[in-house]
Order: C-alpha cells, then sequence, then structure tokens
C-alpha cells in the first residue's frame, strides 16, 4: 500500500514538475518578446535621437555659413578669417561625428573644406583692399558650396546613416 502511494506521489511530482517547467518556458517566451520589443523601442529612440542631432548640426553649419557671409558683407575680412575657421571646424566636426557618412558625402565635405581654404586664402590676401564685388564674389561661392553640401548631407543623414549602422 505504501508502494502505491509513494508511486503516486512520484508521479503527482513529476506531473507538477512538468507543469511548473511548461509555465517556465511560457514566461521565457513571454519574457523574451517585451525584451525584444524594449529593444526595438530602444533602436527607433536611437535613431529620432540622431535625426535630431543632426538636424541641430546642419543648422548649426547653415548658421556658420551665413554669419561668414554677413562679415563678407561687412567688408571685415579680418573678422571673416575667423569665420572660415568655425565653418571648417564644423565641417570636420560632421566629418568624424557620422561614420555613416557614404563616400559621395565624405567627398563633398573634403571638397567644400578645399573650396573654403581656397577662398580663405584669396580673401587674406584681399585684406585691406577688398570690394563689394569681391565680397558677393565670395558670397555666390560660399553660397554654391553651402547649398550643394546642405542638399547632400540633408538627403543623406537619415535615421540610420549617422551612427555606422548604414
Amino acid at each position: 500500500m505504501f508502494g502505491d502511494i509513494g508511486s503516486g506521489a512520484s508521479l503527482a511530482g513529476v506531473v507538477i514538475s512538468l507543469l511548473g517547467l511548461g509555465f517556465a518556458i511560457l514566461q521565457i517566451i513571454k519574457v523574451r518578446g517585451e525584451a525584444r520589443a524594449a529593444r526595438e523601442a530602444a533602436e527607433a529612440a536611437r535613431a529620432e535621437i540622431r535625426r535630431e542631432l543632426t538636424a541641430v548640426d546642419l543648422a548649426r553649419l547653415d548658421a556658420r555659413f551665413n554669419a561668414l557671409k554677413q562679415v563678407h558683407r561687412e567688408g571685415d575680412l579680418r573678422r571673416a578669417l575667423d569665420h572660415y575657421i568655425f565653418v571648417k571646424e564644423s565641417l570636420r566636426d560632421i566629418l568624424h561625428r557620422y561614420p555613416g557618412l557614404s563616400e559621395r558625402q565624405k567627398e563633398k565635405i573634403r571638397e567644400t573644406i578645399s573650396k573654403l581654404l581656397d577662398i580663405e586664402s584669396t580673401a587674406e590676401s584681399l585684406i585691406g583692399r577688398i570690394s563689394p564685388e569681391w565680397a558677393v564674389e565670395f558670397n555666390n561661392l560660399i553660397t554654391t558650396a553651402q547649398s550643394e553640401l546642405l542638399l547632400e548631407l540633408g538627403l543623406g543623414l537619415g535615421a540610420d546613416q549617422p551612427d555606422g549602422a548604414g
């Protein structure tokens, strides 16, 4: 009789253990799904932050270009030389901050830096004798470079590219 009770208890123990294991497996599956959803939400948040940082960087770069053009309009080439430094630093920051840039985007940034170096060199040689015509010419060159660059970067620095994942 005790043998039958012991067998019944062992069988009941196995059934309860299997039910417990099944419940644990269901909970693990549920937790994995929740972890996956949390990971996807975190990725979406990171992508949104990258978009916002990109927008801020491009707006800052645009403002630096515009400040440089304003200094040209004022005819103050000595101050303009400082602004060239700020614009070039902003371009280099973007180049290094976003490793996911395409080769075309990187090349456009390098090309813009090169153009700015040429314009800066010419401006430096004209300190003290700049004419309004030169200021207009400088600003036309800068506006062209600015427009081409921001178009290239603004269209390509989307949610997935700046962090190197794209």
